[in-house]
């Protein structure tokens, strides 16, 4: 299993016979638009401990090609806590609280337990941690926008370590929910989530983050070796 791991151009008619395209919006306009959008986030962002989305998510390898498109939940909560579940013929479940990991795959009955290496500052629970002050750790440019919608791209800061080559995030302005996601990865595979729903303070049970391998279960121990 492979996972993780139109244009729309105005004119005005200045005569019969003229018609003059619009100019561009110059990079300073833009660099406003961005620093609003950023600012929005930072209010949004500065009081939620958690949020919960359900979503499709397609991989698209130069390798591999394109894996079916699969539907899952995702919540992540600070401090770098994160579960994935996968529904469908290749359901799966990771559910890491920040130290350490769980695979488990249903098909298989096992259950993988290793320690957590994400890092903790280069993984996906840290990016969805972190959309306050994406700024601080990121190049950050505007793509495009509207008045309901923004899509920035995200590149690495020199120095910062990180598991994407680049990002794509899709914003709704109203709200600061987070629309589609997408990841690029050091060999060039392409993950895209996008989010049906997103709850952005969710109230989430106890012990969401720790899982108990069923009876039956394989466990493998990947610290243990």
């Amino acid at each position: 299993m492979r996972w993780f791991s139109a244009l729309l151009l105005s004119v005005s008619l200045a005569s019969p016979a003229a018609i003059a395209e619009p100019s561009p919006p110059t990079e300073a306009a833009a660099q406003e638009v961005l620093s609003q959008i950023l600012g929005e986030l930072k209010v949004a962002y500065a009081s939620i401990d958690a949020i919960q989305a359900d979503f499709v998510q397609v991989v698209r390898s130069p390798t591999f090609g394109d894996n079916p498109p699969q539907a899952g939940t995702l919540t992540v909560a600070k401090p770098n806590r994160m579960r994935v579940e996968f529904t469908g013929p290749q359901a799966a479940q990771f559910i890491t609280d920040g130290q350490t990991l769980w695979v488990y795959s249903p098909e298989n009955q096992q259950v993988f337990i290793t320690p957590d290496l994400s890092d903790q500052r280069d993984g996906l629970q840290d990016l969805l941690s972190s959309l306050g002050a994406l700024e601080q750790r990121f190049e950050v440019a505007l793509v495009e926008h509207d008045a309901g919608r923004a899509l920035i791209s995200l590149r690495p800061r020199e120095g910062e370590a990180s598991q994407f080559q680049q990002l794509r995030i899709e914003l709704d302005r109203e709200n600061a929910a987070l629309k589609r996601l997408e990841m690029v990865d050091a060999f060039g595979s392409v993950t895209e989530m996008t989010m049906n729903t997103m709850n952005m303070s969710p109230t989430l049970p106890e012990g969401l983050f720790h899982f108990i391998p069923p009876e039956g279960a394989e466990v493998i121990r990947t610290d243990q070796f």
